[in-house]
């Protein structure tokens, strides 16, 4: 199974009133925090190596995980000394990367993806990259996609505010894609989503739609519904 590098070095200034002094991953949910949630599923789905990239409140981060015991799963860290981004923090991270195509996944959003069937995806389409999607009820928060009768996406729109709720199938923050293609990442502050995805179309970009529950707890209002998501 491909390595996985979870991006969880963000500020988090959205949850900070709600959960001061603690960086986004380590908010508690229910019992445990959101990071073990994580971890958990993708250890259930097969994935037994774990890259974590890390910035903000690192130290954080790395003495909550020396409490977690999880025998099947090994993880390593990488750690930005300034904000670099999703793009930024994934080439960072390229290093500790040991298989031939990654598994990549915003670490404040969780969805009950099937690894198995965006494998398969990958597999059929010959794709580059290869992303989970969503269908959701608002997609002013998150941006929508746009794709061809084949799946293969088109185009990404950006995030609008405004002009009533609209449906429609979004970016679930988890991405398959040849480790390779992290390699020509600029350095610096980057971001995957706005900046690399659009470049990397032509090389062939597909979703792997999951109409499965999603949650990004982001915000005050999305982590307030988190231990209601997450009740079995």
């Amino acid at each position: 199974m491909s390595d996985m590098v979870i991006l969880a070095g963000g500020l988090g200034t959205r949850l900070r009133d709600t959960v001061p002094g603690k960086q986004k991953v380590v908010a508690p949910v229910g019992s445990q925090p959101f990071l073990f949630i994580l971890l958990d599923y993708l250890s259930g789905q097969g994935i037994t190596r774990v890259i974590l990239a890390l910035g903000y409140l690192s130290d954080q981060v790395k003495s909550l995980l020396s409490n977690y015991d999880n025998e099947q799963l090994e993880i390593v860290f990488s750690v930005e000394s300034q904000p670099l981004g999703t793009g930024g923090a994934l080439k960072l991270a390229l290093p500790h990367v040991k298989s031939e195509r990654v598994w990549v996944m915003n670490g404040d959003s969780f969805i009950r993806f099937e690894l198995q069937d965006v494998i398969d995806m990958q597999q059929q389409k010959e794709a580059a990259v290869v992303l989970v999607s969503t269908f959701v009820d608002d997609v002013s928060r998150f941006g929508s996609i746009e794709t061809s009768a084949d799946c293969r996406v088109t185009a990404f729109l950006e995030k609008k505010s405004g002009g009533g709720k609209v449906s429609g199938w979004v970016n679930a923050g988890v991405y398959y894609l040849k480790a390779a293609m992290i390699e020509c990442i600029p350095e610096g502050n980057v971001s995957i989503e706005k900046e690399m995805f659009p470049q990397w179309l032509e090389q062939g970009v597909f979703v792997c739609q999951q109409n499965m529950p999603f949650i990004d707890i982001g915000t005050p209002e999305s982590y307030g519904g988190a231990e209601e998501f997450f009740k079995p």
